[in-house]
Formats: C-alpha cells, structure tokens, sequence
C-alpha cells in the first residue's frame, strides 16, 4: 500500500487515511472502529496504521509459542516449513537453532 501511495504521488496524510479506511473489511472495522469514528486532528493515516498493525501483529511472544509448539510440516514443503519458521523467529535465534527446531518437525524414522 505505501509502494502504491508513493507510485501514485500521494502524500498527503489525509488523502492516505480515507483511501484505507475506504478499502477496509468489515472484519478489520471492527477492529479500529474506536479511531474511525473518532479520528484524531493529526495524523489520521499513520494512526490508523499504528493501530493496524498493533492489533493484527503477533507479538513477539506469540510468534515464539507458534515456532516452537504449533508449526508442523503438514503437506508444507520441507522449504516453505523452514522459510516460515525463519520469519517467525526473526533474529530471535541463530539459523543453527533454527535447523534444529526445523529437523524436529520431521516424522521420526522407525
């Protein structure tokens, strides 16, 4: 959206703030509802994203708790497993202890 913003020559933060709150779900409205009503004299745009983001963001906790308990290999490809166990961790944990969270999740051999 902001490569969209800055492709179209818009900037003013007005502008951007009406265009996303045009464009929400339903579902997201809810969510930011509190600010679309009653939106704030300044920076209206980069409010609304804040708030955005902070509410559809795990936290870092969470992202934590799905590395290390929720992920499975599934159908998933090997290759996607571990590229979405890297996003989660971040620079929380070095590529080795990422392997090593990422090998657990295969079938044990009998």
């Amino acid at each position: 959206l902001e490569a969209q913003f800055a492709n179209s020559g818009i900037s003013q933060d007005t502008t951007k703030y009406n265009i996303v709150a045009a464009i929400l779900d339903e579902n997201v409205l809810d969510f930011v509802v509190d600010i679309l009503s009653n939106p704030p004299e300044n920076e209206n745009y980069d409010t609304l994203k804040k708030a955005l983001l902070n509410r559809f963001t795990d936290t870092e906790e969470s992202r934590l708790n799905k590395l290390l308990t929720d992920l499975e290999l599934g159908d998933k490809r090997p290759s996607d497993l571990l590229r979405q166990m890297k996003g989660l961790a971040g620079n929380s944990f070095s590529d080795e202890v990422i392997k090593s969270f990422w090998l657990q999740r295969f079938p044990q051999q009998t």
